[in-house]
C-alpha cells in the first residue's frame, strides 16, 4: 500500500510501478495513516516531509506542524499499524537545543510506544547552515530571497528555542510482554549497498544479548565470524623488522562499521567458524598472551559483545555446526 496527500505524487507512483511491471501495489490518497485505519503491516516505511520550517509553500518538505512534530506524531501513531514484530523506518529530522545530549531529545517519542528503538544519527546543522540548505534547495534562481527568507526562518528557530537541527533514521521495532529499549547511535561514515539486513541483524543480535545472563553463559555460545568482515593492519619498520602501529575490523557490506582492535582480539574473531565455543576460544587466547584466563573474560567478553551487536560476530547454531543464525546479505 502506497499513501501520499499530493495526487500527482500518487501518478508518479503508478506510473512507476507500471513502468517495472508490478501490479501489486494499492496507491491511496490521504494523510499520514488516515487511508490505513484499522489495518496493520509488517513493514512501514516513510519518508515525510521532515523539513523544520516557517513555511507551508511545498508539500513534500513542510509537515505544516510546529517543529519536529510530524516526525514524533508518526512515531507515537505507527505502532498501532504494526504487526507484532513489525518495523517502521522513517527519514527524519530533530531539534536539538543548547548543551543538551541530541538523543535525550527523541529519547521521550518513544515512550510507551511497546516497541524497540534504534536511531542512527547522520549529521547536526546550526540553524543558519539548515535553513541555506533547504532554501537554496527550493529557490535555485531566487537568489535576491535567500537572505530574507534564510532571517525568517532563524527567527522561527530563536522563537522556538532552537540551536541545531538533527538528521538521520528511525528504525522502530513492535515488540510486546517484554521491556523496551532505546539506542541512539551514530551512523557509520559509509555504507556499501543495502542495509536491510545490516539493521535487521542489529535487532536480532540484541535480542541475543539481552537473553545472556553472565559472561560464563556468553562463553559457552558459538560464534560466526561475518563474511563481510575485514581486518586491515599497518605497520612501521623496526630494526627487528615490521611492528603493528594499526589495527581495525571493519565491514564492508550494509552499515559499515569499523573499529581498532590488537591482534589476539583479531585472531580470535577469526578463528569463530560456528564449530567452537567462545569459551576454548579465549582460552587459546589466555594461553597465547601468557595470561590468566579469568583476568581476561570480563574484558574479552565486553569486547565481543560489542562485535556480536554491531554484526562483526554472528550467533551460530548451538550445535556449532558453522551454520549463521543471524541472517546477512
Amino acid at each position: 500500500v502506497a499513501i501520499d496527500r499530493n495526487p500527482r505524487a500518487l501518478e508518479f507512483g503508478r506510473l512507476n510501478a507500471a513502468l517495472n511491471n508490478l501490479c501489486n501495489i494499492e496507491f491511496r490518497l490521504g494523510d499520514l495513516f488516515e487511508p490505513v485505519e484499522g489495518e496493520t503491516f509488517d513493514s512501514i516505511v516513510t519518508n515525510p516531509p521532515f523539513v523544520i520550517s516557517p513555511e507551508t509553500r511545498y508539500i513534500y518538505r513542510d509537515g505544516g506542524m510546529r517543529g519536529d512534530e510530524i516526525c514524533r506524531r508518526i512515531v507515537r501513531e505507527a505502532p498501532r499499524f504494526l504487526s507484532e514484530g513489525g518495523f517502521l523506518q522513517m527519514l527524519c529530522n530533530w531539534i536539538e537545543h543548547g548543551e543538551q545530549d541530541w538523543a535525550d531529545g527523541v529519547r521521550e517519542w518513544f515512550d510507551e510506544t511497546g516497541c524497540d528503538a534504534w536511531v542512527l544519527r547522520s549529521h547536526t546543522q546550526d540553524v543558519v547552515a539548515y535553513a541555506s540548505k533547504w532554501v537554496r534547495h527550493t529557490e535555485l534562481r531566487e537568489t535576491d530571497s535567500w537572505i530574507p527568507r534564510v532571517e525568517e526562518w532563524c527567527s522561527y528557530y530563536k522563537a522556538l528555542g532552537i540551536e541545531r537541527i538533527g538528521s538521520g533514521l528511525i528504525n522502530l521495532r513492535r515488540s510486546s510482554g517484554r521491556p523496551h529499549w532505546f539506542l541512539a547511535d551514530e551512523a557509520p561514515a559509509t555504507v556499501f549497498g543495502a542495509c536491510g539486513d545490516s539493521i535487521r541483524g542489529r535487532f536480532e543480535a540484541r535480542d541475543f544479548l539481552a537473553s545472556i545472563s553472565s559472561d560464563e553463559d556468553l562463553l559457552e555460545r558459538y560464534f560466526h565470524v561475518s563474511p563481510h568482515a575485514r581486518f586491515q593492519s599497518r605497520s612501521v619498520p623496526t630494526p627487528d623488522g615490521w611492528q603493528t602501529e594499526q589495527a581495525s575490523l571493519e565491514l564492508v557490506h550494509g552499515l559499515s562499521y569499523s573499529g581498532k582492535v590488537d591482534i589476539a582480539i583479531a585472531n580470535l574473531v577469526v578463528h569463530c567458524n560456528g564449530e567452537r565455543r567462545l569459551g576454548e576460544l579465549v582460552n587459546e587466547m589466555a594461553q597465547a598472551v601468557g595470561a590468566e584466563r579469568e583476568k581476561i573474560i570480563a574484558p574479552v567478553c565486553s569486547i565481543v559483545r560489542d562485535l556480536v551487536d554491531r554484526g562483526f560476530l554472528l550467533l551460530a547454531s548451538a550445535e556449532g555446526h558453522g551454520r549463521p543464525r543471524t541472517h546477512t546479505d
